[in-house]
């Protein structure tokens, strides 16, 4: 069987299959490598779960910066002067 490392989607709260409430570390939900069953599977196609490969990382202050355009000498001097 295929596994997946899975983690709930921002906002939802998903139980495990056994009933059991998905691990909070640190609080926030624990990355879990599962065998897809059918659950999980129904899951993932209603987006309560997703794939922690590829679900966005929140980002830190300094990355979050360092993403935004910088304003250059350039873009001043096409601004109009009053």
């Amino acid at each position: 069987m295929t596994t997946m490392k899975l983690i709930p989607a921002k906002g939802r709260i998903v139980p495990q299959e056994n009933g059991m409430p998905w691990p909070v570390i640190n609080g926030k939900p624990a990355v879990m490598e599962l065998q897809l069953t059918r659950y999980l599977r129904r899951r993932l196609a209603d987006g309560d779960l997703v794939n922690a490969d590829s679900a966005p990382r929140p980002q830190t202050p300094v990355a979050q910066a360092l993403a935004e355009p910088a304003v250059t000498d350039a873009d001043a001097s096409t601004r109009r002067k009053k």
